[in-house]
């Protein structure tokens, strides 16, 4: 009954590798609480918070997309390239940027499947960062959430917010320590002044360290802050972290409440 809510969808490479069309296909049906009505779409919803007005503003990208050849399929011992378009970049960007220039929200939160930067064992996504880095901070973005990495963890950098869950089906990803001291690559490294603020994963990918079997992450939005939590399977808060309005964004008292 929790569960009979909206669920707005974003694409990761698995999908890609299986039948993305079909899951578009099925977000068509109006009984559906899958929304996917676009590899990119966004949601706004309104509220009041002691009789404040809020709103948050959420971008949701595909980052197959966006991160072209960052990723390959196995199927029946082939690999085989993620039949992403290669020729949508630009025009994602300028969707994305177009979103955030328009946005008056108080939080803004822009996700996609992969992390830019990462404290597990796949390591940092470079192409994405050049990509998108520089238009989430220009535009004061609240926080980037992701998937991918079966593990979760908070990292700062440059005044932005980078939050990682991917453990709904288990944690077990080793941490980028482990990784970049087999591989070394400043790709599996955080940035010089980056801030590891929070990492739940196995130390080793596999070795069952991480101590729990798997999470989530649920968000409490008001008008002076929202606070962001790390929960493992069974609800246990085991991190959590507060995030700020957006500075410069006029607080405003409708006589509606809206959901775009």
């Amino acid at each position: 009954e929790e569960l009979d809510v909206p669920w707005y969808m974003i694409a990761g490479n698995h999908d890609w590798c299986g039948n993305l069309t079909a899951q578009l296909e099925y977000a068509q049906n109006p009984n559906s609480r899958w929304v996917f009505p676009h590899h990119n779409h966004h949601l706004v919803e309104e509220f009041h918070v002691d009789d404040i007005h809020v709103k948050l503003e959420i971008i949701m990208t595909d980052s197959m997309i966006l991160a072209p050849g960052s990723e390959v399929c196995y199927e029946d011992g082939v690999v085989r390239p993620i039949p992403a378009p290669t020729d949508q970049v630009q025009d994602t960007l300028n969707w994305v940027e177009s979103r955030l220039r328009e946005s008056d929200a108080d939080y803004l939160l822009v996700t996609g499947h992969y992390p830019l930067y990462s404290a597990c064992s796949n390591g940092n996504m470079p192409i994405l960062i050049d990509n998108l880095d520089s238009l989430l901070k220009e535009y004061n973005v609240t926080a980037y959430l992701s998937g991918h990495e079966h593990c979760a963890f908070h990292v700062t950098y440059e005044d932005m917010n980078y939050i990682t869950s991917g453990i709904g089906n288990g944690c077990y990803y080793g941490s980028n320590d482990y990784s970049y001291s087999l591989i070394p690559s400043k790709e599996y490294l955080l940035p010089e002044g980056a801030d590891l603020k929070y990492r739940l994963s196995d130390d080793i990918d596999y070795d069952r360290s991480c101590g729990v079997l798997g999470g989530f992450l649920s968000f409490d939005v008001g008008h002076h802050n929202m606070t962001v939590n790390f929960h493992k399977e069974d609800g246990t808060v085991l991190y959590d972290t507060v995030l700020m309005p957006r500075a410069g964004v006029n607080r405003r008292t409708p006589d509606v409440v809206s959901v775009e």
